[in-house]
């Protein structure tokens, strides 16, 4: 249980990013749906021979170590799609497979990953590596190589720049943040920001984008004030910051937990503001009072709302009911709050690489990533719920205004998050 938590961070610790600035993952389980939704989401593939029995799918992901369960969640979310799509026959009659190697959070295996898939010829897709840095480090590799990777866990602004075989169904740092600060200008007081993160590439970048990002709305920016990964606790960085009107804390779910705990300690009456890695429950167990009345940035999170799942979008229902069929769901032994053990952002990357390969009637890169570029989806046919449209310049998944925003709100015992803004909401 321990370990569970402790990925749960999932979209923190990772999706935070490591080395760069990621969220995800693991965030969202999603997609899926009645049998009428099913159909939606399997467009026929006519006469298509994909002139192969099987299509392999490779994923990168930390299988083992303190978050390896990181990548066993987004593993079950894809596997979950491959199944569907065998079940209806395979693509272009073939059936998919799902090929892993465990980059243990190391970047040179996550590199030794990328040169492997990228010369297995069976290989047509790949899933990773979750964080920015880990992409980073293996994505020229995939270029060179015109392998197709789709990031689910990956937020780091600039990190498709230039790339012609990369896609993305992580919300990017970009529209995240705008979308959080829009909601702050448009619905709270708050004049002042501070940012408590970790020294890493992920905390000196928001460092450097806060100052235009708050003046832009009239707000200050009050300065950073850095995190190590062995601190105890984050009193000192908080008393540092007490007098900001907001603070914005880590994406790794721990670490945002001890923030969140000293902001609880020091009696700070300010706003606690972040992304999607605070939705996992390993936040709230950290920090229980501390927690309450967060706000963040994040894609949609029916699961974890009090909405009845009758009342999900048929494909992010399906998607998340048939993991919690297949492989259950976690809850947090002081908060109560379940985990259902997938993410809706990997399952995305399947669901468009099936459409992509149907359009193109083929297996060769360049047709898949031409048919990518053409795709729109409705978003109720997707399982992260979010209108999938892509063009040439464009091979990111989600933008400003497909964001959610949430708050973490305890009532009569009960931990649930509270749709504050979003594409549906209000």
């Amino acid at each position: 249980m321990i370990r569970r938590l402790a990925l749960l961070l999932v979209l923190g610790l990772v999706l935070a990013g490591c080395a760069g600035g990621d969220d995800d993952g693991t965030d969202q389980a999603d997609g899926g749906g009645d049998a009428g939704a099913t159909d939606q989401a399997t467009p026929p593939s006519g006469d298509f021979d994909a002139g192969v029995d099987t299509i392999k799918i490779g994923m990168i992901q930390p299988f083992s170590g303190p978050i390896g369960f990181l990548g066993q969640f987004l593993e079950n979310s894809v596997q979950v799609e491959v199944d569907r799509i065998n079940a209806a026959g395979g693509l272009g009659g073939a059936q998919l497979e799902i090929v892993t190697r465990d980059n243990e959070l190391n970047p040179q295996l996550a590199v030794q990953a990328a040169q492997e898939f990228s010369g297995d010829d069976e290989i047509a897709m790949v899933v990773g590596p979750s964080f920015t840095g880990f992409f980073n480090a293996a994505k020229q590799i995939f270029e060179d190589n015109q392998m197709i990777n789709c990031q689910s866990a990956v937020a780091g602004a600039d990190a498709l720049e230039g790339l012609r075989y990369s896609f993305r169904t992580q919300d990017p740092d970009q529209f995240r943040t705008v979308a959080l600060f829009d909601y702050l200008e448009a619905n709270s007081d708050v004049q002042s920001v501070a940012l408590v993160y970790e020294n890493d590439d992920t905390g000196k970048g928001y460092d450097a984008l806060l100052p235009e990002l708050t003046e832009e709305r009239g707000m200050e920016y009050v300065g950073f004030q850095a995190t190590r990964p062995d601190d105890q606790t984050h009193r000192a960085q908080m008393e540092a910051v007490k007098d900001a009107d907001a603070v914005l804390i880590s994406n790794n779910s721990t670490f945002a937990a001890k923030s969140a705990a000293a902001a609880n300690e020091i009696g700070y009456e300010g706003q606690l503001i972040g992304f999607s890695g605070l939705q996992g429950f390993t936040y709230v167990e950290g920090a229980p009072e501390g927690a309450d009345g967060t706000i963040f940035a994040s894609n949609y999170l029916g699961y974890f709302t009090r909405d009845e799942p009758e009342q999900w979008p048929d494909a992010y229902r399906e998607h998340v009911q048939t993991v919690i069929e297949e492989y259950g769901e976690t809850e947090g032994p002081k908060s109560g709050i379940k985990q259902y053990n997938g993410s809706a952002l990997p399952a995305d990357c399947v669901v468009l690489f099936e459409r992509a390969v149907q359009q193109a009637q083929s297996l060769e890169p360049d047709a898949i990533v031409d048919a990518w570029e053409s795709l729109d989806i409705p978003r109720e046919e997707m399982p992260s719920f979010v209108r999938a449209q892509f063009g040439p310049d464009d091979h990111e998944e989600y933008a400003a205004d497909d964001l959610y925003i949430y708050e973490w709100t305890q009532e009569d015992g009960e931990w649930f998050l509270e749709p504050l803004a979003g594409p549906d909401v209000g």
